[in-house]
């Protein structure tokens, strides 16, 4: 059995330190039959599942509140694939990696909940989309056509 962590680290000067951590735990785990394996392993009754993403933001969020200064965040193609987590990150001032299969657009797009087609029977249209003549690019189609901003490598 393996462990996945969530795990912020802070660079300066060429020394590395980790500032926080957690264990990621699978959806599954949650689940009526792994109840005791959960006592087991002494994990809280109260703890529930979260994406990745979620902790890590969290972390993020943390050490901003605990005054830790930091300029950029630097995170895999795992993260920046989570819509929610990018915008968040854009809310407190950062940017994710995405990986070079992503569609991303040039213009914001026009965001809408389709309208119900009236005698149309089925369930109603409840998931946003793009009402827009925007049309979205791969991320790696645009490598040379935008600004470039090394920060690491990360794509494996």
């Amino acid at each position: 059995m393996g462990q996945v962590g969530v795990a912020p680290g802070y660079y300066q000067h060429n020394i590395w330190a980790m500032v926080d951590a957690e264990l990621y735990l699978p959806e599954v785990w949650f689940d009526k039959k792994h109840e005791k394996l959960r006592q087991r392993w002494h994990i809280p009754a109260e703890r529930s599942f979260a994406t990745k993403a979620q902790p890590g933001l969290e972390m993020i969020r943390h050490a901003k509140a605990n005054e830790t200064h930091f300029e950029i965040v630097g995170c895999d193609t795992i993260y920046g694939r989570d819509s929610e987590f990018r915008v968040a990150l854009d809310t407190e001032g950062y940017m994710a990696d995405i990986p070079a299969n992503i569609h991303v657009y040039l213009k914001k797009p026009v965001l809408v909940v389709p309208s119900n087609i009236p005698g149309k029977r089925g369930r109603h249209f409840s998931r946003m989309q793009v009402s827009s003549d925007n049309q979205p690019f791969t991320a790696s189609s645009l490598v040379g056509t935008l600004t470039k901003v090394d920060i690491r490598h990360t794509e494996r």
